[in-house]
């Protein structure tokens, strides 16, 4: 007897159309990541936030199960050639704009990591915004 692939490969096409998608208009977050990094030290996330709305947006909290403390970090590089991060209470989001956290910029530090980060493994991260309000993220252990 031949047994249908059919019933699971439409479930997973559609399953991964959906995770895809958000709605036209709303804010999104995209392209995850995170380094991996050992428990009791501080670890970094990365992602891509889009506005296509006709309204400013704000992120104003981020939190993670897997570490003390998530903060928003921006990395700055003085004119001597230091490299240092500032924390930032928030970070805005211009109507119709992207903002891309990357290495050497904006990033999640996740701070006194309670276990360690294995390539492969996801981090769970959840971002508070102004308007948008709470939005679940999931970035994979890596480089991107």
């Amino acid at each position: 007897m031949r047994r249908s692939i059919y019933p699971f490969t439409a479930s997973f096409v559609l399953t991964i159309i959906l995770v895809g998608c958000s709605s036209p208009g709303e804010l999104s977050i995209s392209q995850a990541w995170a380094r991996p990094a050992t428990a009791g030290n501080n670890g970094a996330v990365y992602f891509m936030v889009e506005n296509p709305t006709s309204q400013e947006d704000a992120l104003i909290n981020v939190r993670s199960r897997v570490a003390d403390a998530a903060e928003v970090h921006l990395s700055i590089v003085s004119e001597s050639g230091v490299v240092s991060m500032e924390p930032q209470e928030t970070v805005h989001f211009a109507p119709d704009s992207q903002v891309e956290f990357a290495p050497g910029g904006l990033h999640v530090m996740l701070i006194r990591l309670n276990q360690d980060l294995f390539e492969g493994d996801v981090v769970e991260l959840i971002l508070e915004f102004e308007r948008a309000g709470e939005i679940e993220i999931m970035a994979p252990i890596g480089e991107p």
